[in-house]
């Protein structure tokens, strides 16, 4: 029986991706481009598009397997494992820079004087207590916060008040290089993030759906993603480079008489939310990939063991805030690349020679 529904999973994934986008992209588009913002927005959904199709393919390729258990189908038993070796490393990588995301997050925007290393432990010992209950709970969860989610749909009428629109203007300033450059991380960071759904593959209805639930969610997230960019152009303009949060930033100048205001808490709420809940995620994949893998016997006996060493592995591999903007930039779009797109498409293409 299928623990989620389409729109749970759906629900999840826009959730999970909206939360990281609306915090960081802005921040890395902005080294690149500020006009063009709302162009690389746009380009985001090349990364949606990969996503769906190689997921369109693998799924019939691999019918009723997880990623895991498509790689020893398709490789064998030895180099199955040595390749899943390498993708539980990728989701421990991967959830020690969301982890680092959303503390550093929680740390600038509510609790600045608190030291980063007591809040990860209270944070990871209920992030391990939503994984021991199941993947269930959380899409469940995700359902009861998705109110806070569309603040985000508020925020944007909201702003329009304080919109310059000759903040626009020229409409592409930027050669296409800049655009690229600029588009690298959002695309091959962010959006083929997608690709996890394929450890959900047991858990959802019917798997050859997989693909068009993608284009849904992420048409979704790019669809906010290019508003928010538009209005980090034309509230901000050049001043969203010297921002940590461009975004948060938009959100606190909102005034509107003597009633509305102070929606930034609402925002950093969900934003805070949905970090949680993404590293909770891929927490849970972390640790069903162990299993998958022969490597344990049952997944309740390292869950907590899992999130004090994905605590651990923040502080020691981004030491320092900057780090993961610099991990972001420079390692993280050939790393997903190389895992969570080649690597399908290898054992897609094995598994048809054979």
């Amino acid at each position: 029986m299928p623990k989620l529904s389409w729109f749970q999973y759906v629900a999840l994934m826009v959730v999970i991706n909206l939360g990281t986008t609306i915090q960081t992209v802005p921040t890395i588009i902005a080294k690149f481009t500020v006009r063009s913002g709302w162009i690389v927005g746009i380009f985001m959904f090349t990364g949606v598009l990969m996503s769906a199709g190689i997921t369109h393919w693998f799924v019939r390729v691999f019918p009723g397997k997880t990623m895991n258990q498509a790689y020893l189908f398709a490789f064998g038993n030895i180099l199955g494992k040595i390749i899943g070796l390498w993708v539980v490393l990728w989701f421990y990588i991967t959830d020690c820079i969301v982890f680092k995301e959303a503390i550093m997050f929680l740390s600038d925007s509510v609790l600045p004087s608190t030291p980063a290393f007591m809040i990860g432990p209270l944070m990871m010992f209920v992030i391990a207590l939503v994984v021991w209950f199941d993947i269930e709970i959380i899409a469940r969860m995700i359902e009861f916060i998705l109110p806070i989610v569309f603040v985000f749909f508020i925020v944007f009428p909201l702003s329009i008040m304080n919109v310059d629109i000759i903040q626009l203007y020229p409409l592409m300033p930027d050669s296409w290089t800049v655009l690229w450059k600029a588009s690298v991380s959002p695309i091959f960071t962010y959006m083929i993030e997608f690709m996890v759904s394929l450890m959900f593959i047991d858990v959802l209805p019917d798997a050859k759906q997989l693909s068009r639930y993608i284009l849904i969610a992420g048409t979704m997230t790019v669809i906010i993603q290019v508003a928010g960019e538009f209005l980090v152009t034309t509230v901000l303009g050049d001043a969203s480079k010297g921002l940590i949060y461009p975004f948060l930033e938009i959100v606190q100048s909102i005034r509107v008489g003597k009633y509305i205001e102070r929606i930034d808490v609402l925002v950093i709420l969900g934003i805070l939310t949905a970090g949680f809940f993404k590293v909770a995620l891929f927490n849970y994949t972390l640790v069903k990939s162990l299993q998958e893998m022969s490597f344990i016997t049952s997944k309740n006996s390292v869950i907590l063991l899992s999130s004090i060493a994905v605590w651990a592995g923040s502080l020691a591999l981004f030491p320092r805030n900057s780090d993961v903007l610099e991990m972001l930039l420079k390692f993280t779009p050939s790393y997903f690349v190389i895992t969570l797109l080649a690597l399908p498409i290898l054992a897609i293409v094995v598994k048809i020679l054979r």
